[in-house]
């Protein structure tokens, strides 16, 4: 189904559609400028992002490495205690049985040696044989962990003690128990005594600056630490007593101590004794320099940025009103006056003048042939039409007489069968001439504005039975059936009587061309809101859907043998649409293709009857 084509546009500005909202010349140029910085920024933020990454590397490197070595340190100290302790047990007066000349010895050994608090001799029972920090023969206190030299005595192998109680000094240590194996048996074990103060001074010795250690027993206790006081150290020491406990030592941990201090830590394991050293380096001064190359490197990008926004903005004033300029200049050309003059800092704008001064030269050439091309075709079209008004009053007046003397011919009657039908011939076409020459009255004074719709209120309902009961006749003659669908009530219009009954005439007219024999055309009527529809629907050959949209201009007719064989000069449609949009209807045509018949429907406004 095709509705009327829309009536043009007045200008061609009202066919443009809205385009995308538009953005002045500097608000471009400062996006610009985003744009161009924003994939710097993102490069220098990547950078900014794998240097901070590297530098944390490489000082996690350095926290491992750092705990590396103090594990091997603590590790060579016990190992360097063990080796003495052992000397010391191969001394000749321990072999004679001798123990006061072993406590004189062992006096002498832990003057020398600075790191011994204290050394012992245990018999196989745990009980004290020699103490240097009492005198010999005195009585010796019973040991703290007596299970240690037990232990040493039945491994053969010699034992590290976890931070522990001194009996005599009543102060935190810890011990090293070395078994004395003589013929596969231990006789003894001397032990010596290290304080914490020791394991910190070996600690701090090889430790790099900004960073601290912590020295964890194998229970998790804190031997020493070389940051903060003792109660701080032994507070950060349960934090990293927790993740002693639950991680690897050679994964990089980020720890929350109790102070409430994060830290960047290594954990390391001594392979003879089970503690575990921990090196860790404050978080905040790592992530403030981390910040601080941050922030320069922000504000430099903030001070391009801006510098780059100014110039922008410079620029922008300079070429939006070399723009603006072109833009006049335009307007101008636009309303039919003379491009003006545009001088700009920019060439493409200045390019852009020059073309828009020769392309106005050309379009006035172009006007100017348009117009007189126009006149042309105005001047041939109104020669057209008054060819046509002059053709139709010139054949109005021979048909007529034909008519005349057909009309005298049929009432004198005919003198043979042959001439009988010969006067049936000139009647039908005489008849089809009046038509074709009223058509042509009637379009010519429709371009020429001289018709003139005398309406009132008409009952539709009954105009459209006695159109139907006109045309009977040549529809039986024709060979097809005409069906009525007419509602019970009156349809009440304001129309003009002859031209609604001449707009369903050619409908019926039409629709009986196109239709063969055996056919069928249906002339309804029915309300539809507040418009009359009268239909006109045929069998017949039917409209091919490419046609409809022409199918109501004059002088087209669609592409199909039956309207070649039925003649006709393609003007009923035209009348239809224009004696119908005079009465401010519409009509539309409605076909499924060739063979499939054809539909028109005319609406009407209705009219109420009092008016």
């Amino acid at each position: 189904m095709s509705q009327n084509p829309a009536p043009h546009a007045d200008s061609a500005a009202a066919r443009i559609a809205p385009g995308p909202r538009a953005m002045g010349m500097r608000t471009h140029l400062v996006l610009l400028i985003f744009i161009a910085v924003l994939p710097l920024v993102a490069f220098s933020t990547t950078m900014m992002f794998l240097l901070s990454r590297r530098e944390h590397q490489a000082m996690q490197a350095s926290l491992d490495q750092s705990a590396a070595q103090l594990a091997s340190g603590v590790d060579y100290e016990l190992r360097r205690s063990i080796a003495k302790l052992e000397v010391l047990g191969q001394s000749s007066s321990l072999a004679g049985g001798d123990l006061r000349a072993f406590d004189a010895m062992a006096r002498r050994v832990v003057i020398d040696d600075p790191k011994w608090e204290n050394l012992m001799l245990i018999g196989p029972e745990g009980e004290q044989l020699v103490n240097v920090r009492l005198p010999f023969g005195s009585h010796w206190p019973r040991l703290n962990r007596p299970d240690l030299p037990l232990r040493a005595f039945r491994s053969l192998q010699p034992v590290v003690s976890d931070l522990t109680q001194g009996v005599v000094a009543q102060r935190p240590l810890t011990a090293i128990y070395v078994p004395l194996v003589q013929d596969g048996v231990a006789r003894y074990v001397v032990a010596a005594a290290i304080e914490p103060p020791s394991w910190k001074q070996m600690l701090q010795s090889h430790l790099p600056s900004g960073t601290h250690a912590i020295l964890l027993d194998g229970r998790g206790s804190v031997i020493t630490s070389t940051g903060g006081e003792e109660a701080g150290a032994a507070q950060d020491g349960a934090a990293f007593r927790d993740v002693a406990a639950g991680s690897t030592p050679d994964i990089e941990q980020t720890v929350r101590t109790l102070l409430g201090h994060e830290v960047y830590t290594a954990l390391r394991q001594s392979a003879y004794s089970g503690w575990t050293v921990a090196t860790f380096a404050p978080a905040a001064e790592f992530d403030s320099r981390v910040r601080r190359s941050a922030a320069i490197m922000a504000g430099g990008f903030g001070v391009l940025i801006a510098f780059g926004l100014a110039l922008a903005l410079l620029l922008g004033r300079r070429t939006a009103r070399a723009i603006s300029g072109l833009v006049a200049s335009v307007k101008a050309v636009a309303h039919g006056g003379e491009p003006l003059p545009v001088r700009a800092h920019v060439a493409e704008v200045n390019e852009a003048g020059r073309a828009l001064t020769e392309t106005a030269a050309l379009l006035a050439e172009r006007l100017r042939r348009e117009r007189a091309a126009r006149a042309e075709v105005e001047a041939a079209d109104r020669a057209k039409n008054a060819f046509l008004a002059m053709l139709g009053h010139e054949l109005r007046n021979p048909v007529a007489t034909i008519r005349n003397a057909v009309e005298i011919m049929k009432r004198t009657g005919a003198a043979s069968e042959p001439a009988q039908r010969a006067v049936g011939v000139v009647d039908r076409q005489s008849a089809q001439i009046t038509r074709l020459v009223d058509d042509l009255l009637d379009l010519a004074r429709i371009e020429q504005g001289k018709i003139a719709l005398r309406k009132e209120i008409i009952d539709l309902r009954e105009l459209v039975q006695s159109v139907a009961e006109d045309h009977r006749g040549a529809v039986d003659r024709a060979g097809l059936q005409l069906a009525l669908d007419l509602p019970a009530a009156s349809v009440w219009v304001h129309a003009d009587r002859v031209r609604i009954a001449q707009v369903i005439g050619n409908l019926m007219h039409n629709a009986a061309k196109f239709t063969p024999r055996g056919g069928e055309i249906r002339l309804a009527l029915a309300r539809h809101g507040g418009y009359a529809q009268v239909r006109v629907r045929d069998s017949g050959a039917g409209i091919d859907p490419a046609a409809l949209e022409r199918i109501f201009e004059p002088f087209v007719q669609a592409e199909q043998e039956g309207a070649r064989a039925a003649g006709g000069l393609g003007l009923g449609l035209a009348l239809v649409r224009t004696l119908v949009d005079l009465h401010g209807g519409t009509v539309r045509a409605a076909s499924k293709g060739k063979g499939q018949g054809a539909e028109f429907t005319v609406s009407l406004p209705t009219a109420d009857q009092a008016a």
